[in-house]
C-alpha cells in the first residue's frame, strides 16, 4: 500500500470519480500505465464521475472483485449496474443488503461509503470502500412486498 498515492488520490476515491480512456471510453476505478482494453497510454485519461444512483440488473453471490481502489481481490457479493450510456459496472453490496440480493435486481441503488471488512487491529486504518446500498424508499418497497400474505 502506497499511502501517498493513496492521499492524493483521495478526492477521487470519495468522490466517486473514476477514470475514462480517452482511446476506447473504458472506465478505470483505478489509475494504470495502459488501458486494459486497447492497451494505450493512459496519460490522457479522463475523469468522469458516477452517478449517486445506480440501477442493478443482476447479482452473484461470492464473486471476486478486481478494480477496487485498493486493487486486492475480495469476496462478497456483487450487483452488476448500468450507469451512463448503457455501461456496466461491478459493485460489492453493502453487507447488511447481501440477504436480498436477488430480490434488489431491477432496483436502483445508491453508492455509498462503507467500511472494508471488521477485522482489523486497534492501530490499522479502518479502509472504506465503495458499495451499494439500498435506500429507505427501496428497504420499505421490499418489505411491503415480502409482508403481503400470499393468496
Amino acid at each position: 500500500m502506497n499511502v501517498v498515492e493513496q492521499w492524493r488520490n483521495r478526492g477521487r476515491a470519495l468522490g466517486g470519480a473514476y477514470l475514462v480512456c480517452t482511446h476506447c471510453g473504458r472506465v478505470s476505478a483505478v489509475r494504470r500505465v495502459l488501458c486494459s482494453g486497447c492497451r494505450k497510454p493512459t496519460t490522457d485519461a479522463k475523469r468522469a464521475l458516477l452517478p449517486r444512483r445506480l440501477k442493478a440488473v443482476g447479482a452473484s453471490h461470492r464473486h471476486a472483485i478486481v478494480e477496487t481502489f485498493d486493487q486486492v481481490g475480495t469476496r462478497g457479493t456483487v450487483m452488476l449496474t448500468r450507469a451512463n450510456e448503457g455501461l456496466l459496472l461491478a459493485f460489492l453490496l453493502a453487507e447488511s443488503d447481501v440477504p436480498h440480493a436477488g430480490a434488489l435486481v431491477g432496483e436502483t441503488l445508491d453508492l455509498v461509503l462503507r467500511r472494508n471488512g471488521t477485522e482489523f487491529g486497534p492501530h490499522d486504518p479502518i479502509v472504506y470502500t465503495r458499495k451499494l446500498a439500498a435506500n429507505l424508499e427501496t428497504r420499505l418497497k421490499l418489505l411491503k412486498k415480502n409482508s403481503k400474505p400470499e393468496g
